[in-house]
């Protein structure tokens, strides 16, 4: 009998390593694209009269983002973090 793995093994795998490359680029891209967008929209409503805040925590600019910000959680997905 033979290993369970040899199957997997013996599969072609799709595409080219030039193709992988391309795929990766084009999802950097998209992943750069976000982060910028969401790093362009931190403070929303400069003229409430307690100042910009957050749209997605709802702080505002003053006393800064929220702990469970999710923009906050989103940017550092986005850099890499968890």
């Amino acid at each position: 009998m033979g290993n369970e793995n040899d199957y997997r093994l013996t599969q072609e795998i799709p595409g080219t390593f030039a193709e992988y490359q391309e795929e990766q680029a084009a999802k950097n891209a998209r992943i750069k694209a976000l982060l910028e967008a969401l790093q362009a929209v931190e403070w929303v409503d400069e003229e409430d009269p307690f100042g910009p805040w957050c749209p997605w925590c709802g702080n505002y600019k003053r006393s800064g983002h929220d702990g469970k910000c999710r923009r906050q959680d989103a940017i550092a997905l986005a850099k890499g973090g968890q």
